[in-house]
Order: structure tokens, then sequence, then C-alpha cells
């Protein structure tokens, strides 16, 4: 909403670019914890097979949260 509604410019710079897409993972990152959380207090209650998939959220999180560390340790600079 910040960069659409209250400003009227577009992204120019890089670095002001780069804040924005990690704004944007970061926010992909928790709301991927949090549906893993979710899933696993209702998965874990019926069958422990069903607990498969909230560890492949899990995982995935992970993975998301380990390529936004890549990518903002690349960019440091």
């Amino acid at each position: 909403m910040e960069e659409e509604v209250l400003r009227d410019r577009e992204l120019r710079s890089p670095v002001e670019a780069r804040r924005t897409l990690t704004r944007l993972m970061v926010i992909i990152c928790i709301a991927v914890s949090l549906e893993t959380v979710v899933y696993l207090s209702t998965a874990g209650k019926d069958r422990i097979q069903n607990l498969i998939y909230p560890a492949i959220l899990l995982l995935n999180a992970v993975a998301v949260r380990v390529g936004l560390s890549t990518y903002q340790k690349k960019w440091r600079h």
C-alpha cells in the first residue's frame, strides 16, 4: 500500500527496490510460517500421517528465509 497509494512515484533506485522486495519476502515467510503452525495444530489431532504437509510447509518457509538471507548478503555492499 505504501508504494502504490501513499507515494505517487515509482521505485527508481535499486536500493529502494531491494528494500521493497525484502519486505515482501519477509511478509510471505511470516505468512507461510503462521500457516504451518495452524496446520500443525489441526492436522496433528486427526492422524499422524497428515503431519507431512505441515512439514513440507515448514521446509518451504525455511527455504524462503535462507533465500532471502542469501539475497541480502549478496547485495549488502
